[in-house]
């Protein structure tokens, strides 16, 4: 197997390892944002809790600082890896078995 051309195990670990980092950003950054909507969701509609997403922020800020924002983000982040390094492994190796020519120029 080639190790160094285009179409070699380093090119595919550069697309692997590109995938990996996508997936890590996509998660990482919207985090704290989908924590507030699950926590505005699964309120009781009878007894809410929070009267909108600023005060369900704001209360999970002070009674638990930053890091009440990243419960589960770490198992999130360990699923994301294998998942999106597959995931642009097999987009471009479907694009190029349809014709697309390589534009990967790292």
């Amino acid at each position: 197997m080639d190790h160094d051309s285009k179409g070699g195990v380093v090119e595919k670990m550069k697309i692997m390892f590109a995938g990996a980092v996508a997936g890590l950003v996509s998660w990482i950054i919207p985090y704290p944002i989908d924590f507030v909507k699950t926590k505005m969701q699964s309120q009781d509609l009878d007894k809410r809790t929070y009267k909108n997403s600023w005060d369900c922020f704001t209360t999970n800020y002070k009674e638990h600082g930053w890091r009440g924002f990243t419960r589960g983000l770490w198992t999130v982040c360990l699923r994301s890896i294998p998942v999106n390094s597959m995931a642009f492994l097999i987009e471009e190796e479907t694009a190029i078995l349809l014709g697309r020519q390589h534009v990967n120029e790292w």
